[in-house]
């Protein structure tokens, strides 16, 4: 089920979803290093686990409030070769320790343009072939 909506030319995701909804996208895991930066501080917080057209997990430098929004740009790079940068809104639904220094958080994208989500789509397609 898709549970975007469209508004000019941005997608925005739903922030009401079952879990069966959920789950609705197929999760690629990451075969290099995808970095994630925060936006407004330049940051990097973190690399992605797996991705779907839905939202990522991410194995995290920091921890992160859950419903917090945040404005991120993925560095995707696939097989050593960079791509065009894919910005977002995303929300942060869980975290958790995955071990002693290692965080995971999971996050629901709510806001991408056009452009991003064909990036996006770009990249799971790259990951799924």
């Amino acid at each position: 089920m898709d549970t975007r909506t469209m508004s000019g030319d941005s997608y925005a995701v739903e922030r009401d979803w079952s879990e069966a909804e959920r789950r609705a996208y197929e999760r690629y895991a990451a075969q290099s290093y995808v970095r994630v930066v925060d936006v407004p501080s330049g940051d990097t917080v973190g690399e992605i686990v797996d991705i779907s057209a839905g939202g990522f997990k991410l194995a995290a430098r920091r921890k992160f409030r859950r419903d917090d929004v945040y404005a991120f740009r993925i560095d995707v790079c696939v097989e050593g070769n960079g791509r065009e940068p894919i910005t977002a809104l995303a929300r942060n639904v869980w975290s958790a320790a995955s071990s002693v220094d290692n965080l995971h958080a999971g996050f629901v994208f709510i806001s991408l343009s056009a452009l991003s989500r064909a990036r996006l789509q770009q990249f799971i397609d790259e990951l799924s072939g």
